[in-house]
């Protein structure tokens, strides 16, 4: 009796162990998610537009538009995932259309990096085509810096994905994805994110 209560206890411990490993791996890899800069994140709780989202129907397992900005990258099941297009809309490749998130940055900046955060675990959600436009009006927009065939998230590749340009004047920041990676057994072709932020310039600080 005293050697199963022993092995009962050990069991215990080590899956207490385990469940204290993982959620401190999970700490260092988000720490390490954080860019290390003396720069502004802008867009954090700015306000923005979505091209798509699923409303109020998808709260409850952690998917809200508001997301996409509120400081968070970390994967937190059915509290905070983060931001997607709206599910079972567009169901092939040839219906697709710009799906988008637009930032207002509340007034001239010059900045000079985007980085887009993939949902931890669910990168292949990632676009493939992608590219930041700007402006100072929120009429004429100018391309900064585009990607194509960015396939390092269907390799499970769930980093911070940092988009550096030479500095520019901009208040309405808009991020476009031109083509989603096709998810075998989605609900449809969808971009989901953690988080965008925006930096502003060095030259801001002086």
């Amino acid at each position: 009796m005293k050697m199963v209560m022993q092995k009962q206890i050990h069991h215990l411990h080590h899956h207490q162990h385990l469940r204290l490993r993982k959620h401190l791996n999970r700490r260092i890899r988000q720490r390490l998610r954080l860019p290390l800069s003396r720069v502004t994140n802008v867009a954090l709780n700015a306000a923005f537009e979505v091209s798509s989202h699923t409303g109020e129907t998808h709260t409850v397992w952690g998917w809200h538009a508001s997301f996409i900005n509120d400081g968070n990258t970390e994967f937190l099941p059915y509290e905070n995932v983060g931001w997607t297009t709206q599910v079972g809309i567009i169901m092939t490749e040839e219906d697709w259309w710009d799906q988008w998130v637009l930032f207002d940055i509340g007034g001239e900046l010059l900045i000079d990096k985007v980085v887009l955060y993939p949902i931890e675990g669910l990168a292949p959600f990632f676009p493939i085509d992608y590219h930041v436009e700007v402006s100072t009006d929120n009429s004429n927009y100018t391309t900064v810096i585009s990607v194509v065939d960015d396939f390092s998230t269907a390799n499970e590749d769930d980093s911070p994905k940092e988009l550096k340009f030479d500095p520019v004047v901009a208040r309405y920041v808009r991020v476009v994805f031109t083509k989603p990676y096709n998810v075998p057994n989605a609900d449809g072709y969808l971009v989901q994110l953690a988080e965008i932020e925006i930096y502003t310039a060095e030259e801001n600080q002086d």
